[in-house]
């Protein structure tokens, strides 16, 4: 059975071998391109007795191994001619070939009623001694190649483990870079958030503090002496400047023309309606200051949904960034501008309303002076 393995044998071995069954010849291989063999250093022999009638063509041999520095006390044991001996460094695997080479002619031998193995029997000329030289050559040759080619593989490993070491070092860094990055983000927008979120709490609280000083402020002095017309912000200082033991003055005026007609019409009438015009103003005033803070509510609730949003409530524009979406709100809103020209507009419908209650009030205070002095 001749492989591709085979053929790189000497013709030699090679010619021994096809003497042997399939069977043999393929152990012989396996045995013989066994990378991973245990073996060491030895001697392998080869001994005939001297009744034995060896000639060239026609002989007796017993091959064995041993590992023991000098190879003739085994053989002297056996009590025995040596026929040859050869040192190698693969002792029990060229045995052990060898054997399986020479198996055709392995016979079991009886001395003294006792089996001995290991003997071969040529019938035909075989130069026993070299084949197993060349065999031993061969043996060390493709061995020591295999051992070259183990060193160049672990360096090999070791270089690719390197290399792979380094790329999945790489690929870790790369992996780990982009978990932080993505940690340090969170952070980042987390300690944003908090820090958008405090300036937002005080930009609404300012804006909802001037909208409630606006709508109070004309609230607090609505205490206000009938006489004087002095304002005060509580009721109990109104009460204790009508108690006092100063009278209050009268406010002089003295352009009375600029203010009313002095003409002598029935007084009681024009007291009652100053009085509805008054009570009627007032009522437009309170309409006027929810209607205000309508807006101011509108302006205040679209930043704060804007803030999560990203988005203007008013007009629906959206945004990539609060900055944007800020800038937007202070200068570019439509429609913020149109809430604030209207809260504008009613403040000065609101006021023009004040100061007409306020005249409203110095005729109905003249008038009663006029009639006391009558």
């Amino acid at each position: 059975m001749i492989t591709n393995e085979t053929r790189d044998l000497p013709k030699d071995i090679l010619n021994i071998l096809t003497k042997n069954d399939e069977h043999t010849q393929k152990k012989f291989c396996e045995i013989l391109y066994n990378r991973t063999y245990d073996d060491c250093v030895g001697f392998i022999y080869g001994f005939s007795y001297s009744l034995d009638n060896n000639n060239d063509d026609v002989f007796w041999i017993k091959i064995g191994r041993t590992i023991r520095e000098d190879p003739h006390c085994r053989v002297d044991e056996w009590k025995g001619n040596i026929e040859f001996c050869k040192k190698t460094k693969y002792n029990k695997k060229l045995e052990r070939l060898v054997h399986l080479l020479f198996n055709y002619a392995n016979k079991i031998r009886i001395f003294n009623n006792h089996n001995q193995v290991e003997w071969f029997y040529f019938q035909e000329y075989t130069d026993v001694i070299n084949i197993i030289s060349v065999m031993n050559r061969y043996l060390e040759l493709y061995m020591d190649n295999n051992k070259d080619d183990k060193i160049d593989d672990k360096i090999d490993d070791k270089i690719d483990d390197k290399i792979d070491d380094k790329i999945d070092d790489k690929i870790d860094d790369k992996i780990d870079d982009k978990i932080d990055d993505k940690i340090d983000d969170k952070i980042d927008d987390k300690i944003d958030d908090k820090i958008d979120d405090k300036i937002d709490d005080k930009i609404d609280d300012k804006i909802d503090d001037k909208i409630d000083n606006k709508i109070n402020n004309d609230d607090l002095y609505m205490n206000i002496c009938k006489i004087c017309s002095k304002k005060f912000k509580y009721n109990y200082l109104l009460i204790r400047h009508n108690n006092s033991k100063r009278s209050c003055k009268p406010i002089n005026i003295t352009n009375n023309d600029d203010i009313y007609d002095t003409d002598d019409t029935d007084d009681t009438d024009d007291t009652d309606d100053t009085d509805d015009k008054l009570n009627s103003s007032n009522n437009k005033i309170q309409k006027i200051k929810k209607q205000i803070k309508k807006i101011d509510l509108k302006i205040t609730k679209n930043i704060n949904n804007s803030e999560k949003n990203i988005k203007c409530t008013l007009c629906n524009k959206s945004f990539s960034t609060k900055f944007t979406l800020n800038r937007h709100i202070k200068s570019f809103c439509t429609s913020i501008k149109e809430l604030n020209n209207n809260k504008k507009n009613l403040t000065d419908k609101m006021n023009n309303i004040k100061t007409h209650n306020e005249i409203s009030e110095l005729r109905k205070m003249i008038k009663k002076l006029s009639m006391m002095q009558k």
